[in-house]
């Protein structure tokens, strides 16, 4: 296990930004309403632009691809990037891409994060998936999923029948009640990390979808972190990096 490290905001936002600039640019592919510009990328859904923010590791090429790892942010949208930056550098220190999807952009909707959404949503974020796995210097058979709150709700949802999606790992969230258990065969590797003293999305649901990843014999990992409420906080909040980090090298680098 890495050598644990305190991640001071400021100076990593800036670090990301960096990376973004330096590393190479995919080309978007001929033919297609992509477009990547420094580190960013987009899609089109029903007219409306989706922004990926990218960043490869500096290994990634077409003759070496790598596995890549899709990031939605919570109910409250992307913010500052705190919640999301950090997880996208201990990705890429590990060897593996990370793209965080601003999903909300494809919605034309006032509240985005209302529940009769839901499969709007789902749409977008399979709709990134395509793009994602379509890039040269990404191995479209790695690829795993991140969600935070509202995201990971969204990202367990996606991986109940999308068979792309090789690992989830779900923070503050859980399996949609709107979807059938019943029709559910088969779910990939999944982390669950939740805080006990969740206000937002009580404990309850990680334990429940817990129940159901283990009923349809599913490959799972429950943590839940005692006296922590739905946004984990300074060592916790690193603790659950190094699980991530660790959970999706196991899952997707290593074949």
């Amino acid at each position: 296990m890495r050598e644990h490290r305190t991640h001071l905001i400021p100076a990593l936002v800036c670090l990301v930004l960096t990376l973004f600039l330096l590393l190479p640019v995919p080309q978007a592919h001929a033919g297609s309403p992509s477009q990547i510009v420094n580190g960013m990328g987009s899609f089109t859904v029903e007219g409306r632009n989706v922004r990926i923010d990218m960043a490869l590791p500096e290994v990634a090429s077409s003759r070496n691809t790598v596995p890549a790892v899709a990031v939605l942010h919570g109910a409250s949208g992307f913010g500052g990037g705190t919640l999301f930056y950090p997880i996208v550098e201990e990705l890429v220190q590990e060897g593996i891409a990370a793209f965080i999807i601003h999903y909300f952009d494809g919605l034309n909707v006032g509240n985005k994060a209302s529940p009769a959404y839901f499969e709007q949503r789902d749409r977008i974020v399979g709709k990134a998936l395509e793009y994602i796995a379509r890039l040269p210097e990404v191995d479209g058979e790695r690829i795993g999923i991140y969600g935070f709150s509202l995201g990971a709700f969204q990202a367990l949802s996606r991986a109940v029948d999308d068979q792309r999606i090789k690992a989830v790992v779900a923070v503050g969230g859980g399996l949609s009640r709107s979807i059938d258990r019943s029709r559910i065969e088969s779910m990939p590797p999944t982390l669950l990390l939740h805080g006990a003293r969740d206000p937002i999305v009580p404990v309850g649901r990680a334990r429940e979808t817990a129940e159901v990843l283990k009923t349809v014999g599913a490959n799972y990992e429950l943590q839940i972190y005692d006296g922590q409420a739905h946004t984990l906080q300074g060592s916790t909040f690193d603790d659950s990096l190094e699980r991530t980090s660790e959970f999706f090298l196991r899952t997707l680098k290593f074949r």
